[in-house]
């Protein structure tokens, strides 16, 4: 039998085994939106201006610091004529 300590420990590692790749993924994406809007010749304040979101949302987001709702994503998809694959992807 596991004893209620072991078993909160394994919990925990399991918790930060799962964040640290959902910080993966995010920074990934991150990583491709910040040069597909390089691409695009936009600034952080130019695509925040024409996907209606902040600044510093985008900031957080091109950083992996924040899991982003698709609700979010699709503004900046569209400003940057994307699919969600293309951001996704290994480049």
């Amino acid at each position: 039998r596991v004893s209620k300590r072991r078993k909160n420990l394994q919990n925990r590692k399991r918790s930060t085994e799962i964040g640290m790749k959902n910080f993966d993924i995010n920074k990934q994406i991150g990583d491709n939106l910040r040069a597909e809007r390089n691409r695009a010749g936009l600034s952080q304040e130019g695509l925040a201006e024409l996907s209606g979101l902040q600044r510093q949302h985008i900031s957080k987001i091109e950083n992996g610091l924040i899991d982003m709702r698709i609700s979010t994503l699709i503004p900046i998809l569209n400003v940057l004529n994307l699919k969600f694959e293309e951001l996704y992807q290994n480049k």
